[in-house]
Order: C-alpha cells, then structure tokens, then sequence
C-alpha cells in the first residue's frame, strides 16, 4: 500500500550496492555527492573518501565558471573527466527530486575507459529514475549556517590566506 520513506544516502546505497554488484566495474570506485561536497555515497576503499568528494565538487564548480566562457550555445549535459589510457576520474551531474548531485567513478587499470564511461552514464539515468520513484524524508538543504569557520576575519585576512 504506502511505501515507506527513505533518507536520500540510504536510497542511493540501496540502489548502487544492488547494481554495483550485479554489473562489471572492475577497477572503477564510486561515490555520490551533494554540490557541496558532501558524500551520500561511497564505494571507495579510500580514507579520503570525504576529500575526494570535496575536491570534485571544487572542480566541477571551476569548470561550470570556465564553461561560461564559451560563446556558442551550449546543449546537453557537461560531464567532467580526467583520465589518461587506463585510469582516471569521471563526474557526470543527476538531479532528482529538487536535489542536484553528482556521481563519480575512480578508476584504475580499465581496458576500456570508454565503455566504462558509458555504463556510468546509464547508471546515473537509471539512478535518477529510482530516486524520481521514491518518497525521500528529507527535504533539500538550504544554505543557512548558525556558525561559521572563520569570525570576524577582514578581507585583507582572507587574501593574504590565498597570497603566495
């Protein structure tokens, strides 16, 4: 009858443990962010899972600024890779629910990157229309801190921070 809600981390580790371990990825570790940075999912045997999440999310937010340069129209989605034959990192964006998020693949020692690349693509659709199906709990955060890293800090402060 009613289907019972699911936080979003749980959702995407039921979805992606099932099917991480039914498909071939072999020397490929994933892992789902928020635009944060925020891990909801990993597979990766590293301990700096949380690291990696945050860097991607750094990168993918370099990138989209950079893709703002760019003069001609732009259609479809950006997908963002750096890899060399064999090993590398793959993020494509999925949103689901009013969420925007990002899957990742590491992967080292891959035949095919390619064909790997393309099974992550299928996933994350196939992510997506999971994820649209179910009643999440939570609802998407907003922005609004209590505390914060740094108080009263002036602007010269934050630039020499960021000064060679």
């Amino acid at each position: 009858m009613f289907e019972k809600q699911l936080s979003l981390p749980h959702l995407i580790e039921e979805y992606l443990e099932f099917r991480l371990e039914r498909a071939e990825f072999q020397g490929a570790e994933f892992f789902v962010i928020k635009q944060d940075g925020h891990l909801l999912f990993k597979s990766l045997k590293s301990s700096s899972a949380a690291a990696i999440g945050a860097l991607c999310a750094g990168a993918w937010q370099a990138a989209s600024a950079i893709s703002g340069f760019f003069t001609q129209p732009t259609d479809g989605v950006f997908r963002l890779s750096f890899d060399q034959p064999g090993c590398g990192i793959y993020v494509i964006p999925l949103t689901a629910n009013s969420y925007d998020l990002y899957m990742g693949v590491l992967f080292e020692n891959v035949d095919n990157p390619g064909k790997l690349k393309n099974k992550v693509r299928t996933l994350s659709v196939e992510l997506m229309i999971y994820l649209e199906e179910k009643q999440i709990t939570e609802a998407p955060e907003t922005s609004k801190r209590d505390e914060f890293l740094f108080k009263d800090i002036s602007d010269d402060e934050i630039d020499s921070l960021f000064s060679i």
